[in-house]
């Protein structure tokens, strides 16, 4: 995240705490992963690189002009809908 965010001199703090990408094959279950395509906190790209990386059962949904908070108000059909789909 620090990197992605121009800020790759301050990772030396958390060292590999935050690594998505090297823990996401850990997992034994599937995932939903619900991202705004115009997140300034996350950048869409590394929800989209954790989601290709991952080899298990998976689904990814964008959130067309929705950012880091609020993708339930921004498209809530969809938010909810698909949630409600991945608990079934």
């Amino acid at each position: 995240m620090a990197s992605a965010m121009g800020m790759s001199f301050l990772e030396f703090l958390v060292g590999d705490a935050y690594n998505s990408l090297g823990k996401i094959n850990k997992l034994k279950s599937k995932i939903l992963i619900i991202h705004g395509d115009e997140d300034g906190v996350v950048p869409y790209k590394m929800g989209k690189k954790i989601f290709d990386k991952y080899t298990g059962k998976k689904k990814m949904i964008t959130i067309v002009g929705g950012t880091h908070n609020g993708l339930q108000d921004k498209n809530p059909n969809l938010y909810w809908g698909e949630i409600e789909l991945f608990l079934q």
